[in-house]
């Protein structure tokens, strides 16, 4: 998880995923902790990675 400005805010803790199959899932973030703003997710997959905005409003 990163900020707009590319700075790891999150490694992984507070995260979890649940596999609905195998081209689809769900992605929990607790953010409790983070300030108002926008984020990126970063997906890695052994083919490609895939990056995701996310809108946190505390």
């Amino acid at each position: 998880m990163y900020d707009v400005n590319g700075v790891l805010v999150n490694n992984g803790e507070n995260i979890s995923f649940q596999e609905i199959s195998a081209n689809s899932g769900i992605i929990d973030w607790n953010c409790s902790g983070q300030a108002s703003g926008i984020y990126v997710i970063s997906i890695k997959h052994p083919l490609k990675t895939i990056s995701i905005k996310c809108i946190v409003g505390n």
